[in-house]
């Protein structure tokens, strides 16, 4: 038995809270490839992964960019707007939360594992941090902190 991968942990959370989830529904590579081309990047393969299967959505409130039902790749769009704002030209805009927003960061990718670090760039100040050495570590972080926030409310 193979041990559980951080992509297991990410679908196993998903899956026992599917009823609350609004994700769009996967998309083809085909897709994956046109969001690669419009933002001049190579994608992670743990974002790659969430195009593929969920396209975008999430739940407990975390609202992952990706690609909308129709032809509507919200992560283009958002990630171009902040361009004209000074976000790097290597940042993928993941998720924004207002007065910042969570990027993947396509420059800095480990060629072993194929993951780019997750990071936060303060909109008022153009500054990022580093949040996650990845994706779906991010991802899971993030939904398991909204959980615990909305079960305490």
């Amino acid at each position: 038995m193979r041990p559980m991968t951080t992509l297991d942990q990410l679908k196993e959370l998903i899956d026992k809270h599917r009823k609350g989830t609004d994700f769009t529904g996967g998309i083809t590579d085909e897709k994956v490839m046109k969001i690669e081309e419009e933002l001049h990047v190579k994608l992670p393969d743990s974002y790659t992964w969430f195009l593929k299967n969920y396209g975008r959505g999430g739940l407990f409130g975390v609202d992952i960019l990706g690609w909308g039902k129709g032809d509507l790749a919200s992560v283009v769009k958002e990630t171009e707007r902040y361009y004209s704002h000074g976000l790097p030209s290597s940042y993928v805009v993941v998720e924004d939360c207002d007065e910042f927003l969570y990027c993947v960061d396509t420059d800095t990718v480990d060629p072993e594992s194929n993951e780019a670090p997750v990071l936060v760039w303060n909109k008022a100040h153009a500054k990022s941090t580093k949040r996650s050495p990845g994706f779906a570590q991010f991802f899971i972080n993030r939904l398991l902190d909204a959980l615990e926030d909305e079960e305490f409310q």
